[in-house]
């Protein structure tokens, strides 16, 4: 098994402002191994990295970003009610984004249901050459079907998918194709515990990693650790990272 990964959860939120380059930039800088995020599409067809469907919680703008342009997109200050942070941030596109970390894996998650979405993610990613180092994912499953068509290869899991991973027999699953490389997964959806130890063991038999969101608690990322997981998401990674480089010198 290779390293644990940390993942910064929309970058660093614990200290500045989600899914903004300077948060991505604070997350890297104190030890993050990738970024999750999130992408939507706005109305003249651009990219942009955005959780919400609207800019009410970030910005106070009730605007949604799908009916709204890039520019009406720039023009929201989507750091306005962040506890820490002070001036103006932009939700940056989805090529600022790849661009200005080069170097940096990107787990991706296709927030809307949208073929045309997925479409314009794949073309994007292969334009920049960077498909090793992008997943793309959604809780949809028929967004990742979709990129899975165009023969894209580093896929997530959709919700659906998950519980199938779940509730089948392992040799069921091994027939079953294609399938995403990744499980990034709650400890639990609803009753269903998701961070038992045979789970996860099941899963990485089956050739995907499983990653857990969103863990804040150092005790709890030691937890799932402990019980094989390849990864976490979290908001603050500045504390999840040590946790995480604990177990890479215990094992190695």
């Amino acid at each position: 098994m290779g390293s644990k990964i940390v993942y910064g959860h929309r970058g660093a939120p614990a200290e500045l402002p989600e899914n903004t380059l300077e948060g991505f930039a604070r997350a890297i800088e104190v030890g993050a191994d990738a970024i999750e995020t999130d992408v939507h599409l706005t109305r003249d067809g651009e990219i942009v990295v955005f959780h919400d469907a609207t800019a009410t919680r970030t910005a106070h703008d009730p605007s949604l970003v799908a009916e709204s342009t890039l520019d009406q997109v720039r023009s929201w200050n989507v750091g306005k009610y962040h506890a820490k942070a002070t001036g103006r941030f932009v939700a940056p596109t989805f090529r600022e984004a790849l661009e200005a970390f080069p170097e940096t894996f990107f787990n991706v998650d296709l927030k809307p249901r949208s073929d045309t979405l997925a479409e314009r993610a794949v073309g994007l990613v292969r334009a920049l050459g960077a498909e090793q180092r992008v997943r793309l994912t959604s809780f949809h499953a028929a967004n990742v079907r979709a990129a899975r068509r165009l023969g894209y290869g580093c896929t997530g899991l959709g919700l659906s998918e998950v519980l199938s991973l779940f509730a089948l027999p392992t040799a069921v699953l091994e027939r079953l194709a294609p399938r995403g490389n990744a499980a990034q997964i709650p400890t639990n959806q609803g009753p269903v515990r998701l961070d038992g130890a045979a789970f996860v063991a099941k899963c990485q038999r089956l050739g995907v990693r499983v990653d857990y969101w969103t863990i804040d608690d150092p005790a709890d990322a030691a937890r799932l650790f402990s019980v094989g997981a390849d990864g976490v998401v979290t908001n603050n990674p500045r504390a999840i990272v040590p946790v995480a480089r604990t177990f890479d010198r215990a094992r190695g």
